[in-house]
């Protein structure tokens, strides 16, 4: 099974008009001023994949995930570079949330298919890109572990409760990691650590200086810790 087992996400339409795209969360994100180019790029990437789409909306994103599940990381990213090609610098500030609201329909408060679609994204942005060549080196045994128990599951599994909401995510990213990491391999545990980060970043949940601890957390081995703490009581006395 491919990586993509991990979006298990339940999906619902509706015919509600979404909202405008608000203001970005946090000052230093962005905000989209052509979400119109992100309908139409994915328009033509799903059409690779025999997907139609209406002249309005999105497909319900299952149709998706069961073609990406049948297929190898190699080919995913093919067909997902020709898509970052088509966004160009649009890919920045609009894929959010808010901005696939305007393309997917839904049911209730939580539009579960714009968080599909943005979850996606997020992971092979990462999975095709910087951490390709991990991905494809460690591929059978991530794609064995994501059958077993998701990433998204092992996001939710690992977040504590009492904690505000940086905290939960760093915890969650690190538990991601040492887990992996033993199941799999280190550097698998730093990817998949990685790729959730970068979830994390697209959803816009957490401030940008808690992506940056995260992916400090993501990317540094206890072993470094340890040895800048040792490093760093040395110098302490010394002084």
């Amino acid at each position: 099974m491919l990586l993509m087992t991990f979006i298990g996400l339940a999906v619902h339409l509706t015919c509600a008009q979404p909202p405008p795209i608000g203001p970005p969360k946090y000052p230093s994100q962005g905000f989209c001023t052509t979400p119109q180019t992100v309908h139409d790029c994915y328009v033509t990437y799903l059409e690779k994949y025999g997907i139609h789409s209406g002249p309005y909306y999105l497909p319900s994103f299952d149709r998706l995930d069961m073609q990406l599940k049948n297929m190898p990381l190699i080919n995913i990213c093919r067909e997902f570079d020709e898509l970052l090609d088509c966004l160009r610098l649009v890919s920045f500030d609009c894929i959010s949330i808010p901005v696939f609201e305007r393309f997917t329909q839904w049911y209730g408060k939580v539009n579960e298919e714009a968080v599909a679609y943005v979850q996606n994204h997020a992971f092979f942005e990462y999975a095709c890109g910087i951490g390709k060549p991990v991905f494809l080196e460690n591929h059978d045994c991530l794609s064995r572990a994501f059958t077993t128990q998701s990433l998204t599951q092992r996001i939710n599994q690992c977040l504590p409760t009492n904690a505000d909401m940086c905290t939960r995510a760093m915890s969650a990213v690190q538990c991601v990691k040492d887990s992996l990491s033993l199941q799999c391999s280190p550097p698998a545990g730093s990817v998949a650590c990685a790729a959730a980060t970068n979830i994390a970043l697209r959803a816009q949940e957490v401030s940008p200086i808690c992506i940056q601890e995260m992916n400090l957390r993501c990317s540094t081995s206890p072993i470094f810790l340890w040895v800048a703490i040792i490093v760093a009581c040395c110098s302490a006395f010394l002084l």
